[in-house]
């Protein structure tokens, strides 16, 4: 009793004579995760928010999915075009964009210090290695070990033995 509906997602497929709003734009999200250039995804993004207009009210949480959904996986999304089709289109979603711009600032905010300390404290642990080396070559050269020994032994370069050689006179 059931037909079965097959949707292929070529660019050039005519999306616009399908009935259901809802099924229109998941098959438009669809089709701007597949890639397209700069230019079309302007135009495929406001339509979108125009049919997004065409939604029913209660279904404005479903407005806040579609715009973040479009913010995270279409890659070549400039926000600005989404700002605009807010202000345009949709101007009772400009909160919603500014609370979902300040969570991803956040969120940035945050991995960014995530990633400063983790590079912080890989820095300092190869610098701990360094200066664990230098003080190993300049104890074997106080105890009159050859430079190319040491070198061999800590891994450090002949002309840093030398210099730290030279430190030690």
């Amino acid at each position: 009793d059931f037909r079965y509906a097959f949707f292929g997602l070529r660019e050039e497929m005519d999306i616009e004579d399908i009935n259901d709003i809802m099924l229109k734009i998941f098959l438009k999200l669809l089709l701007l995760k597949k890639g397209l250039d700069e230019g079309r995804i302007r135009v495929e993004v406001e339509k979108i928010f125009w049919q997004m207009r065409e939604m029913e009210r209660g279904y404005s949480y479903l407005q806040v999915s579609i715009i973040e959904y479009i913010l995270g996986a279409v890659e070549k999304i400039d926000e600005e075009i989404l700002i605009e089709c807010i202000e345009k289109i949709l101007p009772e979603r400009r909160e919603d964009l500014m609370t979902l711009a300040e969570k991803w600032r956040r969120e940035g905010i945050e991995e960014g210090i995530r990633k400063g300390i983790e590079q912080g404290i890989a820095k300092g642990i190869e610098k701990g290695i360094e200066k664990g080396k230098e003080e190993a070559a300049l104890n074997a050269l106080q105890k009159g070990l050859d430079i190319e020994t040491i070198a061999e032994i800590t891994g450090l370069s002949v002309e840093r033995i030398e210099e730290l050689k030279k430190k030690l006179n």
